[in-house]
């Protein structure tokens, strides 16, 4: 019996000290607020060849006036010679208006699923570059926009919301 529980703590704490991410990168933005024409951009390591679950995080300060971002996101993961871009929603707030995610002190982060890449072909050109598609022409409160990749467990996850 006691065999047994060591077995299964070993194998819990083997499980639970095991990550799936392969990149993970925050940019910052500028102090004083993200520009339209600000934009971050995400070199993305060439080596990575497994199926990718791509995340957005971001981090946000209580100056932040709205509950959406609307992003738009180019990137070249399929084919190191075209660039797809796309505008996606971001919620940072629940239905009742409270912001989502995490953090300390007045600063929030949340991490949002973006897309799934079953085969990509990275090569040292591979990037993905991320500008604000806002009303404003400075947004402030944001903080960081961050970008991680996970290698997909076979479970799909929701694109964010996409418009072309």
């Amino acid at each position: 019996m006691k065999k047994l529980i060591f077995i299964f703590c070993f194998s819990l704490l083997l499980i639970s000290s095991c990550t799936n991410t392969t990149y993970h990168k925050y940019n910052p933005v500028p102090e004083k607020g993200w520009g339209k024409l600000d934009t971050l951009k995400f070199e993305v390591p060439k080596t990575i060849k497994q199926p990718l679950d791509i995340k957005i995080d971001v981090r946000h300060d209580q100056r932040y006036p709205y509950r959406d971002l609307y992003l738009t996101v180019k990137e070249n993961l399929t084919d190191s010679t075209q660039y797809r871009t796309e505008t996606i929603h971001i919620k940072l707030t629940d239905k009742s208006g409270d912001w989502n995610g995490s953090g300390w002190s007045y600063v929030l982060q949340s991490s949002h699923d973006y897309k799934t890449i079953r085969y990509p072909q990275l090569s040292e050109n591979s990037r993905i570059e991320i500008y604000p598609y806002m009303k404003d022409s400075l947004l402030v409160g944001i903080r960081d926009i961050g970008v991680s990749f996970n290698h997909t467990i076979g479970k799909p996850f929701q694109h964010l919301t996409s418009e072309k």
